[in-house]
Formats: C-alpha cells, sequence, structure tokens
C-alpha cells in the first residue's frame, strides 16, 4: 500500500511539473521553435475543429471615442501559449504584457503590445470618401497595409469552444474528373480566376507575378514576415501533400480590381484557357458586393460557359467572398451572402457542368460575429489577413476532399516556405523604448524561469525521496519473498 502511495504522489507531483507557471505549453507535437515562424501544418488545420488554435490574429486600436478596443479571438481561451508580434519575431508575456479574459486577451497598464492609433485607419480630414467610419467624428477608413507589422498580433491557445459556423463539405465527388487524377496521381493544372483576394494582396508572403487591368505584367509584392504564401499556394500544396504527389500545378490568372463584369475579362479568361486547367477557382465579389445577386450569377455563368467552350473537361470551384470592414461599409448594400447562396443554386441546376462551393462568406461571417472586422481584415478595409486567408485556403481545400485525404504526415512542415523573400527587410525594434520593454520582459521571464526551476528542483527533491523509499520498501519485499 504504502508503495502504490508513494507511485501515486510521484505522478502528482509529475502532473504539477509539466504546468509550472507562464504560459501554457504547445500541444500535438508542436514546439516553442515552430511558433517562430511560418509552418504550413499549424496554419492549414481547419478552425472548424477547434482544440488548440495557433497564430489567430488579434489587434488592439483607437476607437472613435478614444477607448482602446480589440484583443477578441476566435473562441473563448482556456490558456494561452503565445502572443507573438505579427512577423512572429517578438513574444510578449502573459500578465506583463496582457491577461487572458473569456473573450481573447486584454492590455495590462505597462504592456508592451502595441496599440493602432485612430490615425493608422481613418483619415478624418476626409469627409468625401465613400466609406466614412461610423463612430466618433466618422472620416475616411485609409488602406494601409503597413499597419498589419506594425500593430498585428498572432495569438496561440488552447479552448475547448465549439465552432458553431458554417462547416465546408468535401465536394470532390462532384468535380470527377479531378478526383480522378488526383486518385492516380497525375499532373493536375489549377487556374484561380478572380480579384486582387485571390491574388493575394495583404497576405505576408506576396511575392508574385500578376497583370494589371491594363495588361501590364507586374510583381505582386507585401513580403514581410512571416512570409505566408497566398491561399492559392496554400491550396495547391495542401493538395500535394494529401495526395501523395508533386504534380499540382497552380496559374494565378487573377487581377487585383476586376470583376465579373471588368473590360480586362476576356483577357484573364484567354489566360486560364491558356493553361489548359483541370480544375478552376473562381473568387470574384468584393468589387461588385452591391450588385443584385441574379445579376452576378447570371454574369458568373457565362464566364464559366466562355471557359467550357475552350476547356470542355474544366471543373469549377466557386469560392465566394469575404465581407468588408463593416465599420466602414453599409451592411445593406452588401450581397456577398446572397452571392453565395446563388453559387449553390448554380452548382445544384449545373446538370452539364461540374461545380463545387467553397462558402468562404458563410466561415468569415461567423469569425467576423466573434472576433470583429480589425480581426481578419489586411490593410483595415477588404482584404484578408494572413489568418483569414487561412479560412480562404481551409475552406478550399475542405471541399477539394483535403482534410479527408490527408494522412497524419499531412500537418508535418516538411518543405521550406514556396515564395521568394527578402528576410533582411524583417521589422525591428530598436526603438528606446521598445529597447526597455524587451528589458522587462526579460526580467520577468527570467524571474518566471528561476522561480520554476526553484519550485522544479524541490518537488524533484521530494520526488527523488519518495523513489527512494519506494525502492527501500521494494527492496525489503523482494528480500521477503
Amino acid at each position: 500500500m504504502r508503495f502504490r502511495n508513494v507511485i501515486f504522489a510521484f505522478l502528482i507531483m509529475t502532473l504539477i511539473l509539466s504546468d509550472t507557471a507562464g504560459a501554457a505549453a504547445p500541444q500535438d507535437g508542436v514546439t516553442d521553435g515552430m511558433l517562430d515562424k511560418y509552418d504550413f501544418g499549424l496554419y492549414m488545420r481547419p478552425v472548424w475543429e477547434s482544440g488548440t488554435v495557433y497564430q489567430e490574429s488579434a489587434v488592439f486600436y483607437i476607437d472613435g471615442n478614444g477607448d482602446v478596443r480589440g484583443g477578441e479571438l476566435l473562441f473563448a481561451p482556456e490558456s494561452i501559449i503565445s502572443v507573438r508580434s505579427f512577423g512572429l519575431d517578438v513574444e510578449y508575456a502573459e500578465n506583463s504584457d496582457y491577461v487572458m479574459t473569456d473573450r481573447g486577451i486584454a492590455l495590462t497598464e505597462n504592456s508592451g503590445i502595441p496599440v493602432m492609433p485612430r490615425s493608422a485607419y481613418c483619415d478624418e480630414s476626409n469627409k468625401t470618401y465613400t466609406h466614412q467610419l461610423k463612430d466618433g467624428d466618422g472620416g475616411a477608413i485609409k488602406s494601409d497595409n503597413s499597419v498589419l507589422s506594425e500593430y498585428y498580433l498572432s495569438v496561440s491557445y488552447r479552448t475547448s469552444a465549439e465552432w458553431k459556423g458554417v462547416i465546408p463539405q468535401n465536394q470532390l465527388s462532384r468535380l470527377p474528373g479531378l478526383g480522378s487524377k488526383l486518385e492516380n496521381k497525375e499532373p493536375v493544372t489549377v487556374a484561380i480566376l478572380g480579384d486582387s483576394i485571390s491574388v493575394g494582396y495583404s497576405t505576408s508572403g506576396l511575392n508574385d507575378p500578376t497583370y494589371r487591368v491594363t495588361g501590364e505584367q507586374i510583381t505582386a509584392w507585401i513580403n514581410i514576415p512571416p512570409y505566408m504564401p497566398v491561399w492559392p499556394k496554400l491550396v495547391g500544396e495542401a493538395l500535394g501533400r494529401a495526395f501523395g504527389y508533386d504534380g499540382i500545378t497552380v496559374v494565378n490568372c487573377a487581377v487585383g480590381g476586376t470583376n465579373t463584369s471588368s473590360d480586362c475579362l476576356p483577357d484573364m479568361i484567354g489566360r486560364v484557357v491558356e493553361s489548359d486547367p483541370d480544375v478552376v477557382i473562381i473568387g470574384f465579389g468584393m468589387n461588385e458586393f452591391w450588385s443584385p445577386p441574379a445579376a452576378h450569377a447570371q454574369r458568373l455563368t457565362r464566364i464559366i460557359e466562355q471557359i467550357s467552350a475552350a476547356v470542355p473537361d474544366a471543373e469549377y470551384v466557386l469560392v465566394s467572398s469575404m465581407e468588408p470592414n463593416l465599420l466602414a461599409y453599409d451592411e445593406k448594400n452588401i450581397h456577398l451572402s446572397e452571392f453565395e447562396d446563388e453559387y449553390f443554386a448554380l452548382r445544384d441546376k449545373s446538370a452539364d457542368l461540374h461545380v463545387a462551393v467553397a462558402p468562404v462568406n458563410g466561415v468569415y461571417t461567423y469569425a467576423r460575429e466573434t472576433k470583429g472586422d480589425f480581426g481578419l481584415v489586411g490593410g483595415n478595409q477588404n482584404h484578408p489577413n494572413d489568418f483569414a486567408a487561412r479560412l480562404y485556403a481551409q475552406a478550399v481545400a475542405a471541399v477539394l476532399g483535403v482534410y479527408d485525404a490527408a494522412s497524419d504526415g499531412f500537418y508535418d512542415d516538411i518543405s521550406p516556405v514556396s515564395v521568394e523573400t527578402d528576410r533582411q527587410g524583417a521589422e525591428t525594434r530598436s526603438d528606446d523604448t521598445a529597447a526597455e520593454r524587451d528589458g522587462d520582459a526579460g526580467k520577468n521571464e527570467k524571474s518566471r524561469i528561476i522561480k520554476a526551476l526553484a519550485f522544479s528542483g524541490a518537488a524533484v527533491l521530494a520526488v527523488a525521496a519518495g523513489c527512494g523509499a519506494a525502492l527501500g520498501i521494494a527492496n525489503k519485499k523482494r528480500k521477503k519473498g
């Protein structure tokens, strides 16, 4: 009995040692070294599976009344694993820089976490721009991608809350040609047709060739840490990993500023046809959110018909759009959720076409209801930040059967980021205030570690003593036997 009690005490002490003061440890084979850089496996875990959420975006900002807002997370956190800068190079300390709340995180009085000033997203002198902020004295909302690296955070945390929004379903059976090629590991070409969201604007790793509406070829460029690839590249990599081969080619024919009636649409469709695609992923809507849904669907149908006339075996995925920042856009004039309904209706009545629908709008709308607009937009206005771009990638991947086909190795980060980067441009905190904050954070962390080590040392001694007693009892029992 005494031996059993000692073993029980040993197990209790082991549990205590595994949960010392400070941030919670990562789970599922994730190490701290995986949290300071982009990692495909962490970024492509579906948000609707909940459990542990990695690198979710958050931001604190000054509203029109001068109050600090923000810090909301997708789920109620139970423990925080890590709070880092957008570039993942700076980690903030719990209780020193932030505290956990029932809806996310909140700033402490002397926090080193930056707060986005109103001037970073609002031009109060501009009262004529269509999209005026609705709080305070108004003013035009500003589009500025620099706010991401300056003010946004990446939060990893544990939760037991459940996703209650739309869950994208596997629709690969609706795309039999693509499904057959994936199953037989044949080369697959994925063509992307859409607007700036499909180009990848506001995504940190954007560094890709594209076109202007005038036809001029350019390089779209954001290229800041953590260098997450644009969502079409994430989908391509997900297909390759899930189905176990390297034959997936993604050809991005999207052009920023376009919609289903743009003058440059014939050129865009021509590039799609030239790629001879097996599947065409179409993502329009943001630049025509005010359009009557039925008219939008008719234009989209004509686009599909034009491509199919030249590439009869092409199959299609229709991607509904996220919503713009409702702090400055009139929700009554936004029909993007109705566009999504039209996509499903088009899918279900298209007997001669193979069509699937990725319900990004449904996924995004639920996320916005829990996180707010600023937690999801990139550049303040109508592009997704890295976390919202992951919602795009995850929804499309789910529709294409990625998560049902994926093996355990799918989440392993076995390949480097497939985007060229210039890491000399990484953000650093070199000002005096930042240095002071870093010093304080370092002192706090050192103090926490020392306390933990002291506690651990005492506990280890106690366990060792218990084990010694247990061994003595066991030896006596063996001798008696």
